[in-house]
């Protein structure tokens, strides 16, 4: 079977499908995240720094809502570099005048246009595995996290 731009671009196309997927579970997370760092704030009272025994649940949820953000962080700005002189990269594309883009886009030969597809979709996808890993992480540390917060929450009581 002979490939062709056609094939690249809808493997592409399929790739980026992925993005939405991670980002709006991202979003969910930060706004889980949140809450329950709200509901920490809400119960720690000055008290609290004085017993151990509720001020180490409440640190350890802290901790892990901490490392959770910026996996968060990393999962919604990850490393975009690669792809230069791309015609299908944003970054490389933003780099170029729009006449030098336009005039370079229009002299593409089939082969090239192919490869420079091949290469996003590569580029794509491991773009799109470290996101899944700074979500697995983030979510990891978040339910962790519950343990010691529900803990925290259980030897507190709103003033």
């Amino acid at each position: 079977m002979a490939l062709d731009g056609k094939v690249a671009s809808d493997q592409l196309n399929r790739i980026l499908t992925f993005f939405p997927r991670v980002d709006s579970r991202a979003s969910m997370l930060f706004a889980a995240n949140s809450a329950i760092l709200g509901v920490l704030a809400a119960r720690v009272r000055v008290e609290h720094l004085q017993n151990w025994q509720v001020y180490v649940p409440a640190g350890l949820a802290l901790a892990a809502l901490v490392y959770s953000f910026a996996n968060l962080y990393m999962c919604a700005f990850p490393n975009t570099k690669g792809g230069n002189g791309s015609n299908v990269f944003f970054g490389s594309i933003a780099q170029k005048t729009e006449s030098s883009y336009v005039d370079g886009f229009r002299k593409l030969e089939e082969d090239e246009w192919f490869r420079d597809l091949a290469a996003q979709v590569w580029r794509n996808s491991e773009i799109l595995c470290l996101k899944y890993k700074y979500l697995k992480h983030s979510m990891s540390s978040t339910m962790l996290g519950l343990i010691p917060w529900a803990l925290f929450i259980s030897l507190t009581r709103f003033g």
